[in-house]
């Protein structure tokens, strides 16, 4: 099926909207126009059937009286070549009413269709009749009789052609193909037959002479008009079995002119097949044409049946197609306008979502799908809603903890600049006691040598031990001033490390944060998924359904694209949220490097407070040494050598502070070249907080 599908459904994702249901528009109404137009071809050619079915009826209806007047004429003519003086008179009235009846027919057979093509044969009719009115009276009465048949022969066949070409005699009703059967065939076939049988018989009275020969034609004729009498019966009864309703205005009209041809049936076996011939030609013609007129009466009837009944369906056709031309007309607007609705609506619908996954692509996570449609557009824009929901709340929780890291670091910076501040007043300040305890080492080395001049003057030894030991009190202040500086530092780096620790804490809560929304976004992208899963079902289920479910399958095409752009902006929302979460990672990463640099600095501190510790011990055993040598100076020269043995060992205490000053020296320089890297942790954690909330910005919450 996929296979089947495929060049399809790549056509389809290749075009829009207006295009797919332009081309879905099209493959439905090709066939439809087609099959609508082969239906009013149809009705046009059942409506056109009908009314040359009418117009044959009514040709037939016209030439009907010709026929009769001319069985008239023949009677008349040959009784009057028999020797009946008498119808002269009748002759002349019978040849005005035939002319009349041509000059009517003349006209409304020239207003005939093309389709019937009667204008040779109707125009030999008249030519063989205006020949006939010549010639008549110089023929023979059988010559005149035989012209005449032939005649009327010309004008039955002329009435057999127009039921053939107006389709009366392949009519598919059965109640108006056996009236026209009986217009055409059973009833003229009777008329004609009783028509010969009174112009021979009225001759044969005139002449009152019969030959054997007209016996048996007279025979022939009365078995013609049984057999047409039983013909007609047979034919009527079948018109009555499917059309009932017809059976008030023809029944007594049919028993009365088959009663009338049993009448003169019986009259001609009585007359001229038992040769009696009693009866005047004048009663005999009379009684004859009143049989013709008797089976006109029904002819009439059948005819006027006939064109009811066409007439009748002639209206219910037009009828039939104005009611097919209402229905399709209503129909197809109803269609049209449900379709274009149905454009619409999923147009504004597939719009609202790009627009809307647009802006939350953007930033916007305030934008939202108005639903108003609950089909499965309706349930895409409800988890879309969803979606963009959680997702804001999200935002808002990583952008208040990203306010909370940008404070956290500003103290921590805060923090860092005053503990810079202070561990370069402490190498300050170790330079200082490291000054003086050079200056002290160089004094001593001035009293080592001024032993030697002791005798010179004590005074001066007085004067350089208060020097010394004005010195040893300033190194002694010194000592533990820089000793509570470096406690002050010590502690302002316990506290960093504390904010380091609480940053570091905050950090990995936010990456915990940011990998839940990665697993949000997965769960979207499994949702996507899915929606893609069901709208390729939904496909399916809609090439199962065949026609029916083609606009269906559109929607399922849609659905399936709009799956992919959900898809889209899901993959971009996750790689916003790696970016956080790399963004994350090397701010944890730097404040990790920050906290061990803290952790070093406290350490280096907590070392430089045991040696500025020792240092004050020194100095102020100094101090107290100094102090007893002032004392003893007084002795000096009783004690040269204990003052020589305390100088010595000054010198080694100075020179011990002088070492013990650079190495606090060197500490705080160590502690400097932490403090800056701490520093530059800081303003790394600073920059990546700076392009977080950057890139929070982003998105509107």
């Amino acid at each position: 099926m996929n296979t089947l599908l495929r060049p399809f459904i790549r056509l389809m994702n290749r075009a829009k909207y207006a295009q797919k249901f332009l081309l879905i528009t099209s493959l439905f109404c090709i066939p439809i126009l087609i099959m609508l137009h082969q239906l009013i071809q149809a009705h046009r050619d059942d409506i056109h059937q009908l009314s040359l079915e009418l117009e044959g009826v009514s040709y037939i209806a016209s030439l009907e009286p010709i026929i009769l007047e001319m069985q008239k004429h023949r009677g008349l003519a040959n009784g009057w070549l028999n020797g009946d003086s008498s119808s002269e008179v009748a002759i002349l009235e019978s040849q005005e009413a035939i002319e009349q009846y041509l000059l009517s027919s003349d006209s409304l057979l020239k207003q005939a269709d093309p389709a019937f093509a009667l204008e040779e044969e109707w125009e030999a009719i008249r030519i063989a009749w205006l020949d006939l009115k010549e010639a008549y009276a110089r023929l023979a009465p059988e010559e005149s009789f035989q012209a005449h048949t032939a005649l009327i022969g010309d004008i039955q066949g002329l009435i057999t052609t127009i039921a053939d070409q107006s389709q009366l005699t392949l009519d598919a009703r059965l109640d108006t193909f056996y009236l026209a059967t009986l217009s055409t065939n059973h009833l003229p076939a009777l008329i004609e037959t009783v028509g010969q049988a009174r112009g021979s018989g009225n001759g044969i009275l005139a002449a009152s002479r019969i030959s054997e020969e007209q016996t048996l034609s007279f025979m022939l004729a009365t078995e013609n008009m049984d057999r047409a009498a039983a013909a007609m019966t047979k034919v009527q009864e079948l018109v009555l079995s499917y059309n009932p309703s017809l059976r008030e205005e023809l029944e007594k009209l049919s028993a009365a002119s088959i009663e009338a041809a049993e009448d003169y049936s019986r009259i001609i076996a009585e007359q001229f097949i038992e040769r009696s011939l009693t009866m005047e030609p004048s009663d005999y013609f009379a009684r004859g044409t009143q049989t013709i007129d008797e089976a006109s009466l029904f002819f009439d009837a059948v005819i006027a049946s006939l064109d009811r009944l066409l007439l009748e369906r002639l209206e219910q056709a037009k009828f039939n197609r104005n009611l097919v031309f209402a229905s399709l007309l209503l129909s197809f607007s109803l269609a049209t306008l449900l379709f274009l609705s149905f454009y619409w609506s999923v147009k504004r619908s597939v719009a609202a979502l790009n627009e809307s996954s647009h802006q939350l692509a953007t930033g916007n996570l305030k934008a939202r799908i108005v639903v108003e449609s609950r089909d499965e557009l309706g349930d895409v824009g409800h988890s879309f809603n969803a979606m963009a929901e959680s997702i804001g709340n999200l935002i808002r929780l990583n952008q208040t903890m990203m306010e909370q890291i940008a404070a956290a670091s500003g103290h921590l910076r805060d923090m860092s600049q005053q503990t810079v501040s202070a561990t370069e007043e402490i190498a300050e300040s170790t330079q200082l006691v490291a000054a003086g305890a050079d200056r002290q080492l160089e004094a001593t080395d001035e009293t080592s040598r001024a032993m030697s001049e002791m005798a010179a003057g004590v005074q001066h030894i007085a004067e350089a031990t208060s020097s010394i030991s004005e010195l040893a009190e300033d190194a002694a202040n010194q000592a533990k001033s820089g000793n509570d500086t470096l406690v002050s530092t010590a502690a302002r780096m316990q506290q960093i490390h504390q904010t380091v620790h609480r940053s570091v804490e905050t950090m990995q809560v936010l990456g915990q944060r940011s990998r839940k929304i990665g697993d949000i976004v997965s769960d979207i992208a499994n949702i996507t998924a899915q929606t893609h899963i069901l709208s390729l079902n939904a496909a399916i289920e809609a090439a199962r359904a065949g026609e029916a479910g083609k606009g269906f399958s559109v929607v399922a095409d849609e659905i399936r694209a709009l799956a992919g752009q959900c898809k889209q902006a899901a993959e971009s929302i996750a790689q916003i949220v790696l970016e956080i979460a790399a963004s994350v990672e090397q701010a944890d990463g730097a404040i990790l490097e920050g906290q061990q640099a803290a952790a070093l600095g406290l350490k280096s501190m907590d070392e430089m407070s045991a040696i500025f510790h020792s240092i004050l011990d020194s100095v102020q055993q100094v101090a107290e040494q100094i102090r007893d040598t002032s004392a003893i100076s007084e002795q000096m020269s009783a004690g040269t050598e204990e003052i020589a043995a305390s100088v010595t060992e000054l010198t080694a205490i100075a020179q011990q502070a002088l070492d013990k000053t650079q190495v606090t020296s060197a500490s705080s320089q160590e502690l400097l070249s932490s403090m800056e890297e701490v520093q530059a942790v800081i303003d790394t954690l600073n920059e990546s907080a700076d392009q977080l909330a950057g890139e929070m910005k982003k998105f509107q919450a």
